[in-house]
């Protein structure tokens, strides 16, 4: 089935490049091209559109504007933005409204690429179901006593980059929205970056303190949410999820670099639960019933209710927004693991996320709705992982205790 794409820019040379450059995909994709904001509302109103890309600067109507109305009117609709404007107050002001950033002069593989999201992974994940969800998606809301110690941390006249970003390192919403942004094509950067603290480096503390303040870049969770403790729990599953994965990644002596990965993927493996839980909290009390009361496994639950599931939902939400492949196939997979007999640097996250998922199951038991966690033994096994489980689960225990035992002092 074809996607229909709309781009938006008022200077007609530069639409009439696109439209030239794009004609390679005729077969592919059906095509609009609106000089404005308005005619480009007037297409959506009479069309099916699937994705839009815009220009920002625009007369009368900015792109900052038009993708605040189209992700309010026509939410299922994926945003990407695509301007010459790469200043710093240029993606703070979209920051909110957009999927992706690009940056002009954009040849036709690398737009093609953005709207395929043309790599492996985009092969593990063609539902437009899913892209359906994630593009409703209005917030990943931060935890109250996170978001409460960042606003109280730029208040202080010592705060520094480290600070902010340790705070940032803690929260699910607080580090995919950052590394969203430091990984965007505004960056330029020719590794991805999955350390929140190296995030702020690069963007710069005054950047992250107006993105915070003014933009609404992180939304503290309202406790009225009718899933609040289940949210609650997420989070500190998710931490200690983290820390285990930090464990067992230096164990495996790769340097710091992928205990750093290893951490952000646990930390960012359950982020689907968190987007379909407060975006859809009615759909996602289905979702719990059926494991509550009908012993449901969570992936199965959730592909009933919502035709898909958390690590798909989370994977593509990772994936468009650039962070690295490790740590999106560790989301996709978590659960059930790829046959990992060929082993490579890249793909030594995914059994480490799901052994420290487990342990974290099984020694914290964080969340209280009973989700079936089991450990996928035989491919493990396969893999050489295996071995060492009883060493980590100790390992990940004792490091448990000690945390709690400093939290309670």
């Amino acid at each position: 089935m074809k996607k229909h794409i709309l781009f938006v820019d008022d200077e007609k040379r530069i639409l009439d490049g696109l439209k030239r450059r794009m004609r390679i995909f005729r077969n592919k994709w059906d095509m609009c091209f609106a000089l404005s904001g308005k005619e480009a509302l007037g297409i959506m109103s009479q069309n099916k559109i699937d994705v839009l890309v815009t220009d920002i600067q625009m007369p009368q109507m900015s792109g900052a504007e038009l993708l605040k109305i189209v992700q309010k009117k026509y939410p299922h609709i994926i945003r990407i933005v695509l301007t010459g404007h790469t200043n710093k107050e240029t993606l703070m002001r979209v920051s909110s409204y957009m999927h992706m950033f690009l940056t002009k002069p954009c040849d036709a593989k690398s737009l093609e690429n953005a709207l395929q999201n043309g790599n492996e992974i985009n092969k593990l994940m063609q539902s437009d179901n899913i892209k359906k969800i994630v593009s409703q998606m209005k917030s990943l809301p931060s935890k109250p006593d996170l978001y409460f110690k960042i606003m109280q941390e730029f208040k202080k006249s010592n705060y520094s980059s480290k600070s902010i970003g340790k705070i940032i390192n803690k929260d699910i919403a607080m580090s995919a929205k950052v590394l969203q942004i430091v990984n965007s094509a505004y960056c330029g950067l020719q590794k991805p970056i999955s350390n929140p603290t190296q995030a702020v480096i690069y963007l710069g503390i005054n950047m992250i303190k107006n993105l915070v303040l003014t933009a609404n870049l992180f939304v503290k969770f309202e406790g009225n949410n009718i899933h609040s403790d289940f949210i609650y729990e997420l989070w500190s599953h998710s931490i200690n999820t983290s820390s285990f994965c930090k464990i067992i990644a230096k164990e495996q002596n790769k340097g710091e670099l992928f205990s750093d990965d290893a951490f952000m993927a646990g930390l960012l493996h359950d982020v689907g639960k968190l987007i379909l839980a407060t975006n859809f909290p009615k759909k996602y009390s289905f979702v719990l019933k059926l494991i509550q009361e009908e012993n449901y496994n969570t992936i199965d639950a959730e592909n009933k209710i919502f035709r898909t599931n958390h690590s798909e939902v989370g994977a593509y939400l990772l994936n468009m927004w650039g962070l690295p492949t490790s740590i999106i196939l560790s989301t996709i997979h978590h659960h059930r693991p790829l046959k990992l007999k060929k082993i490579n640097y890249k793909m030594e996250l995914l059994p480490i996320v799901h052994i420290a998922n487990y342990l974290e199951h099984k020694i914290v038991k964080t969340i209280s709705v009973h989700e079936n966690t089991v450990m996928d033994e035989k491919n493990l096994k396969d893999s050489g992982f295996a071995d060492n489980i009883q060493k980590w689960e100790k390992l990940c225990s004792e490091n448990y205790i000690k945390r709690m035992e400093s939290n309670e002092q």
